[in-house]
């Protein structure tokens, strides 16, 4: 029995003395009960309703009428096609439209928001009729859909690229390479292109399920698009994995790394619910994650039918600009002999 004991306490101890993995031990259950407590301080991230305008903005006599109900989300949409995606994911509840022959308003709801559907012609007057729409039964699946694409690229990175740099450094695999012909660009080339061609395997397979058994609307363009946005979140995150095996040493350390890093992006990249429910100027930072360009640009391609080159430009660029910006520091600051 005092040997037992004498194992406990030395692998307890081994634990927290492991730098950042006992740092990471200790504190991550804090960050997560914080992201937590910010995620949902307002309640559920769906309690409050979201009511579309499709329109160039909202126009200030809605804008009145809505205002005297905050526990309504109000928000323009440029299209009819983009706000009916986002009614039949479940990312809204209702959508006004302008009335095609008559003055007022149009609202379409969820069947499972006819009473909303009625307060809104209430508060219309006589200004507003109500269509209720039919939904697809998997329609928040379909929401959610573009997060596990996401997430199956940002660990694909993550432990595609810096896992494996750190524990081929530590192998010294990284010294006896340098010894051969083979440049370390070509090295690392290959890595990403390997890495890139997985994902997009297994984002074809899940998309493909997808579309024959939970209905998810797929069109050739969507898919080129989807594709293209998935090889530039593989640069992102293998760039990012590259980065911190600039700083970590051993592989140990990657994994708690990794794992604290992924839980705090599934919390922050609009995956599960828009972000709009975290503080202001926390959601203002997390629009700048990589992972959260990716999942808003895969969304409003996949779900929302979003195919305007100007609406898809910007999380293009941020993308590309995230992955010029890992490799750029990854290559400066990586050293490939150090153990």
């Amino acid at each position: 029995m005092r040997v037992f004991w004498l194992l406990v306490r030395l692998r307890v101890l081994d634990s927290l003395r492991g730098g950042l993995s006992g740092v990471l031990f200790v504190a991550m259950p804090l960050v997560i009960l914080g992201l937590v407590a910010l995620v949902f301080a307002n309640g559920q991230p769906f309690e409050r309703r979201t009511v579309l305008v499709v329109a160039g903005g909202v126009p200030p006599d809605v804008a009145a009428v809505l205002a005297a109900y905050p526990e309504l989300r109000v928000e323009a949409e440029p299209s009819e096609a983009r706000a009916m995606g986002r009614l039949r994911s479940r990312a809204a509840s209702a959508a006004l439209l302008p009335a095609p022959a008559a003055r007022g308003w149009v609202a379409r709801v969820t069947p499972n928001e006819r009473l909303l559907g009625a307060g809104l012609g209430h508060a219309f007057g006589g200004e507003l009729s109500v269509e209720v729409t039919e939904v697809p039964r998997w329609g928040y699946v379909h929401y959610i859909f573009p997060g596990l694409l996401t997430s199956t690229a940002l660990l694909a990175g993550l432990f595609g690229m810096g896992y494996a740099m750190v524990r081929y450094r530590q192998s010294l695999f990284l010294k006896k390479l340098a010894t051969t012909p083979l440049s370390r660009s070509t090295f690392v080339l290959a890595q990403v292109v390997a890495r890139a061609l997985l994902v997009l395997a297994q984002t074809a397979l899940l998309v493909g399920t997808s579309a024959v058994a939970l209905d998810l609307p797929v069109t050739a363009t969507s898919a080129a698009l989807l594709a293209g946005f998935v090889v530039l979140g593989v640069l992102v995150f293998t760039g990012v994995g590259f980065l911190l095996a600039c700083a970590v040493k051993t592989e140990g350390v990657m994994v708690d790394v990794i794992n604290a890093l992924g839980t705090a992006l599934v919390f922050l990249s609009e995956m599960f619910f828009p972000n709009d429910t975290l503080p202001s100027s926390l959601a203002a930072v997390t629009r700048l994650l990589p992972s959260t360009m990716m999942v808003g640009a895969i969304r409003a391609v996949l779900v929302f039918g979003e195919t305007r080159p100007s609406a898809l430009l910007q999380p293009a660029v941020g993308l590309a600009a995230w992955a010029v910006a890992t490799y750029a520091a990854s290559l400066y600051a990586f050293r490939w002999d150090r153990r």
